[in-house]
């Protein structure tokens, strides 16, 4: 991927009161924050053009910009927007920053996804999208119900936090 977004927008109220004064992707675990372990998993796969778009705290994460501005290989810019913007909203402001195949990730969930083979599923479909889901925690379904490709997809997956889509594609669908 040439260029991946990082969404920490969010104000992570679940986590209350640890996000109360902190943004949940700066939570420290085992003595990193939370969004170093998705940057470094970021870098591990050769994406070095990390934007994080933020909203709730934005202030708090110029510590990670310092942190990995003399880091050889890898360019870490955060890119503030307003904390009551959506989603949608916060990647087309971004729009300068997005150049060749994106990667959007969320700023609070990791998985050890190989990148490599995502990226690879990705390139094998010309002009498209895709995103990884994977079966709820929450869904009892049987192999039968799984196998059945006429099951709405909200009923028994969940978003896992990765989305592919080139650039050019995606700037032709914002507003």
């Amino acid at each position: 991927f040439d260029t991946c977004l990082i969404l920490a927008g969010g104000r992570g109220t679940r986590l209350s009161p640890y996000t109360d004064k902190k943004h949940k992707s700066l939570v420290e675990i085992n003595g990193s924050k939370f969004i170093e372990y998705i940057i470094e998993h970021l870098n591990y796969y050769g994406i070095s053009n990390i934007v994080i778009l933020t909203g709730y705290l934005s202030d708090q994460f110029q510590e990670i910009e310092d942190k990995y501005k003399d880091v050889s290989g890898i360019s870490v810019r955060q890119f503030k927007t307003d904390q009551e913007l959506n989603t949608c909203a916060r990647v087309s402001l971004a729009k300068k920053y997005l150049e060749g195949d994106v990667l959007v990730c969320y700023g609070d969930v990791f998985t050890e996804v190989n990148l490599t083979d995502y990226y690879k599923f990705y390139k094998s479909f010309i002009n498209s999208f895709c995103s990884i889901s994977a079966l709820s925690r929450h869904c009892k379904i049987s192999t039968k119900e799984l196998n059945n490709t006429n099951i709405k997809a909200k009923k028994i997956y969940k978003d896992i936090g990765f989305f592919a889509i080139n650039a050019d594609l995606l700037i032709k669908f914002m507003p």
